[in-house]
């Protein structure tokens, strides 16, 4: 197992990098092109790009992974997707936990472990849960490498009823665990802090508030895509509330 610094990550002088998301919408855009001409690709966690190739590429040199993943939850991703590098984010919920498990996953990728960035835009703000692994890589590449151009897709923020990974319909156990109705602010904290070239896809600039996401959906999956995203809304309010005290 070869264990890195960032120093150890040959991709200092890339002019443009793809950030490809897990959210469903990003099967909407057929990107898969651009993404694969961008000179770094990034995924994050159980992303798939078998028979998905027209909508997210195929290549992948970075995989942002939270120390959560393990051999039960998913194959190591040497099967699925054969990242070059593996950065592991890691938050305090993590520090005392041995990372065995998660190296057993990673199989023989060589692997990053980098504490989470705090992305809060208000210093007094307050937050109770940790941060999608993507809002936090996301923050980490426009810190890192500083590139020309960043072309982001596939992040809703659970938004408009997007509340499943593309490669499968059900909503990931980890969506009752972030704060859903911070996401948006934070995504467009971090984006709107970028300065060079920055391409989205609708349902970026949906959850960033230019514009509403294009893509023809039938009738009863926005209906049951909104009364998904209001009964996670109100779970996450409870949720809060009960926190509190």
């Amino acid at each position: 197992m070869q264990l890195l610094s960032p120093h150890d990550l040959p991709f200092k002088d890339v002019k443009r990098i793809a950030v490809v998301g897990n959210a469903a919408s990003v099967l909407h855009w057929r990107a898969g092109s651009q993404i694969e001409a961008s000179d770094l690709v990034v995924r994050f966690n159980e992303a798939r790009t078998k028979g998905f190739e027209t909508s997210v590429g195929q290549r992948t040199d970075i995989l942002f992974a939270n120390f959560a993943n393990n051999l039960s939850k998913s194959p190591p991703p040497r099967l699925t997707l054969n990242p070059r590098y593996i950065v592991c984010l890691l938050t305090a919920r993590d520090r005392d936990t041995r990372p065995d498990a998660f190296l057993e996953w990673a199989n023989g990728c060589p692997v990053l472990f980098s504490w989470a960035p705090d992305v809060l835009p208000d210093p007094k703000a307050r937050r109770a849960r940790n941060l999608t692994t993507g809002l936090y890589a996301l923050y980490l590449i426009r810190e890192w490498f500083r590139p020309e151009s960043l072309f982001v897709t596939g992040f809703s923020a659970f938004g408009n009823g997007d509340s499943g990974h593309y490669w499968k319909g059900s909503p990931p156990p980890a969506i009752f665990f972030h704060e859903l109705d911070r996401e948006a602010q934070y995504l467009g904290h971090i984006l709107r802090g970028y300065a060079g070239k920055l391409e989205l896809t609708p349902e970026v600039d949906a959850v960033m508030g230019k514009k509403a996401a294009s893509a023809k959906r039938p009738l009863s999956k926005k209906i049951g895509g909104r009364v998904s995203k209001a009964l996670l809304d109100w779970g996450t309010r409870c949720r809060r509330y009960s926190e509190a005290f």
